[in-house]
């Protein structure tokens, strides 16, 4: 029964990560197209840009997609001055063909991305170094501090806490022995045996 009714919550959250995965699928291609009618110049600049954080979002397969934030962030500073400059000055294709076949300006918006692939790259283990280091640290506080405490209550009360537990298991172990060996007392004569005599 539990098993079963695991299978059916399963199957009901697939269903609804389905039914909200089905709009962005329909948003996405919409806006593209929405964008692409109101401003196809923008459209052409931010598509051919933005190529690198396309990458990023096809090879990036964690649940995060820290890869797709780092690279698409970047990427996003160097597209965002040249598409400022077309809607400011010449917002048309012809305006936007004349940015993108601007090498330097390529140079810019490519360059960008992989400054957001190299803080992806290097990021990480200097995050994990200085928490490595900061945990030996407290290793080595909280070992002073236990040094402290030994020296302010004495090593006495630890081995008397040894002590005491080594005790007890061997009180229990002789409690075990003593019940399981008969006492004297406890022997019973046979009814049908005749007391010895004493010799005369």
């Amino acid at each position: 029964m539990a098993k079963a009714k695991a299978k059916k919550t399963k199957a009901a959250n697939m269903a609804v990560s389905a039914g909200r995965r089905l709009p962005m699928k329909l948003v996405i291609p919409l806006a593209i197209g929405a964008a692409s009618m109101i401003s196809l110049s923008s459209l052409m600049l931010i598509f051919f840009g933005m190529l690198p954080t396309v990458v990023a979002f096809i090879i990036d397969r964690s649940y995060q997609r820290s890869n797709t934030v780092c690279v698409g962030g970047a990427n996003l500073c160097g597209v965002f001055p040249y598409l400022l400059d077309l809607w400011l000055k010449q917002h048309t294709v012809t305006g936007a063909m004349h940015i993108l076949t601007d090498v330097f300006a390529i140079a810019v918006m490519y360059c960008a991305a992989a400054f957001g692939w190299l803080l992806f790259i290097a990021i990480p283990p200097i995050v994990a170094s200085v928490l490595n280091v900061l945990a030996q640290h407290r290793v080595v506080h909280l070992r002073a501090r236990q040094k402290k405490i030994l020296e302010e209550w004495s090593k006495a009360v630890a081995e008397d806490v040894k002590e005491s537990g080594v005790l007890k298991d061997q009180k229990s172990a002789d409690g075990s022995e003593k019940a399981e060996t008969p006492s004297d007392a406890d022997e019973t004569v046979p009814s049908g045996a005749a007391p010895a005599e004493k010799a005369a």
